[in-house]
């Protein structure tokens, strides 16, 4: 099995179509057929249940699937180290989050431990929190941060803040009249939130808040990221509820904050990592991500 025989068996399973994909990877139709032939006779399985008007993937081609980009995404991991080495880096710090875990404190967290420790590389990705998760766990990551608690085996996971969640209305929204706007209020207005498939923990934790009163909302739409979710409001489309920092970050859009009446809601963030010891860079992050975390009241 060759790298050529993964890539193509991505490009087909993504459009479902041999001609768009033999387009994509400008290779010649049959000679996309003949490399998918071989991965399946490889494999002793069909990837693909083809007819003469569409192609699917299997049952297998869904397990394959599942695995065959983590062989690239961490054959880019080994490249971009050679990359970083041939800088003057000698030492790699991989840290991943979802994006309603971003937080204005981060680039503080990052400034603070390039200084302590010059020759690292900290490299970010944003995945959603079941790539997170995941990640950890293959060792593509070195630590994340999550909305979601509890460990397990592999995994260690440490609270690290809790910051307020607040009402996000559009400027001009009625809600504004009050100083904390009560919860059934808002939930009669058309509400966004985020996606759980992306962001699981903010939706949980978001959904936990909502249901402090019977009331159902009125659920406009969900969204992957922050940025996304305060456009909709800013555009007077609907009402938000979400941590303070992701206003503070985000302050090209016409947003305003208010408190909400229920007691005191708080968003908790958790810092995710493999449960095995860890090195002196990343105790160095962990502890400097609580202290600076503690350093800076939540605004309210």
């Amino acid at each position: 099995m060759e790298l050529r025989h993964l890539r193509c068996f991505l490009v087909v399973a993504e459009t479902l179509h041999f001609s768009r994909a033999a387009e994509r990877l400008h290779i010649d139709q049959s000679a996309l057929s003949r490399t998918i032939k071989e991965l399946e006779r490889e494999l002793d399985v069909g990837l693909f249940a083809r007819s003469t008007r569409s192609i699917q993937l299997t049952s297998a081609g869904k397990v394959f699937l599942a695995h065959v980009p983590r062989v690239f995404a961490a054959l880019e991991q080994s490249q971009d180290a050679v990359r970083s080495w041939k800088q003057g880096y000698r030492g790699l710090l991989r840290v991943a989050q979802a994006d309603f875990g971003t937080s204005t404190r981060f680039p503080r967290l990052l400034n603070r431990c390039h200084e302590a420790f010059p020759g690292i590389e900290i490299r970010l990705f944003e995945v959603s929190e079941a790539q997170l998760l995941a990640g950890l766990r293959e060792g593509l990551y070195d630590a994340g941060f999550s909305h979601m608690p509890g460990s397990d085996g592999a995994l260690t996971t440490e609270p690290v803040l809790s910051e307020p969640l607040v009402a996000a209305l559009p400027l001009d929204h009625p809600l504004l009249e009050y100083a904390a706007v009560p919860l059934d209020r808002l939930k009669s207005y058309p509400l966004v939130l985020g996606d759980p498939d992306w962001c699981a923990g903010f939706s949980a934790q978001v959904e936990q808040v909502l249901m402090r009163t019977p009331h159902r909302p009125f659920v406009a739409g969900r969204v992957a990221t922050a940025e996304f979710m305060l456009a909709q409001v800013s555009a007077g489309k609907c009402v938000a509820i979400m941590a303070a920092s992701h206003l503070q970050g985000n302050r090209k859009y016409a947003v305003a904050a208010r408190p909400l009446e229920a007691a005191a809601p708080v968003l908790h963030t958790y810092i995710v990592r493999r449960s095995a010891v860890p090195g002196p860079e990343l105790a160095y992050f962990i502890e400097h991500a609580r202290r600076i975390a503690s350093e800076t009241p939540s605004v309210r």
